[in-house]
């Protein structure tokens, strides 16, 4: 009974539930011949998990190529490497064996022979150059105070180029039986014996503690010190450095020369050294013309510079010369009264 009275309803809904069914069957149809169309399934679980495998193994396959790679570059990196690194080898080897000394030279000497350096460095024909050390061709060379190392090169064919520069030797200090011998900075270059020619000026006057070979002096006369290096600096290149002989400097205020032609120099203090300097020349050059010799010249005045010849007891006529601004000389008596000109 409850059957008959459902039954209006089951035929209410059964259209409605075959359409339904129909339309899903048509869609799953649908779908599946559009696999079958395309060449593919529907996917499954077990394709899901073949595509998946396929996938990591096409990915190692991948990374394996490109690690089989890495390691062919690495590889040819580093025969590169070794056969850069053994061909210097070779180079190097061969040049020791090949590229030796064939000649010495020296640059930069003024008064020394090159043969003095060329001993000093250590070096010797058919050495390797590539035995040559800055640092002991320094220490050899400047044992000598003489020279100061500059540096060394190589040029082409196996000559190998010494440079120094040169300390020049000026003057002389008395010591015991010796003459030590310095530079215009008043480091000592060395000695020679007193029985030897002196062929630089000799200095007097000052009193120095200590010779020590290649060090400046030792004084306690500080101040006469200064003033000899600030003479020298003028002195060294003058033409009246040859012809002096003695610089006394025991006044700093007022220091003298003796000239090789027994002349003397009042030189005063070593202000306007390059003036006075040049006033000695012009002086000692006139009064020698004029048949003078010996006597003072005295330029401690650079603006009044005057020569006053040797006197003798027995002649009161000897008169004082003065000298204009051209240098010509003035002859003056005695007292203030000009005389006349020469």
């Amino acid at each position: 009974m409850k059957l008959l009275e459902e039954l209006p309803s089951l035929l209410f809904w059964a259209p409605l539930i075959y359409n339904l069914l129909d339309k899903t069957t048509l869609i799953f149809k649908g779908g599946y011949m559009r696999n079958i169309q395309d060449g593919r399934r529907p996917v499954r679980d077990e394709d899901r998990r073949q595509d998946l495998t396929e996938i990591h193994e096409e990915r190692r396959n991948r990374e394996l190529r490109l690690q089989s790679r890495k390691k062919r570059k690495r590889k040819r990196l580093i025969i590169g490497i070794a056969s850069a690194v053994g061909t210097l080898i070779l180079l190097v080897v061969l040049a020791i064996l090949f590229v030796r000394i064939g000649s010495i030279d020296v640059v930069g000497l003024k008064y020394k022979d090159k043969s003095e350096v060329i001993g000093l460095s250590g070096l010797q024909m058919d050495d390797s150059i590539f035995g040559i050390r800055d640092k002991f061709l320094r220490e050899n060379i400047e044992k000598d105070p003489h020279f100061i190392y500059v540096g060394w090169k190589y040029k082409f064919l196996k000559n190998v180029i010494i440079e120094v520069e040169e300390r020049r030797e000026l003057l002389l200090f008395e010591f015991l039986n010796t003459y030590v011998i310095v530079d215009e900075d008043l480091r000592v270059l060395g000695h020679i014996s007193r029985s030897d020619e002196a062929k630089y000026p000799i200095v007097r006057g000052i009193n120095v503690t200590e010779f020590v070979l290649g060090e400046v002096i030792s004084t306690d006369e500080t101040y006469k010190k200064t003033a000899l290096k600030d003479v020298m600096a003028a002195l060294k290149d003058s033409e009246i450095y040859e012809t002096v002989k003695v610089i006394d400097i025991s006044n700093a205020g007022r220091i003298t020369f003796s000239l090789d032609n027994e002349m003397t120099v009042n030189f005063g203090q070593e202000y306007d050294a390059v003036k006075k300097l040049k006033w000695i020349k012009v002086i000692r050059d006139t009064v020698t013309a004029e048949g003078y010799s010996r006597g003072t010249i005295d330029v401690s005045s650079v603006t009044a510079p005057v020569y006053k010849p040797e006197r003798e007891e027995s002649d009161d006529d000897t008169a004082d010369l003065d000298f204009d601004d051209q240098g010509n000389i003035i002859i003056k008596g005695d007292g203030d009264d000009e005389t006349g000109e020469g």
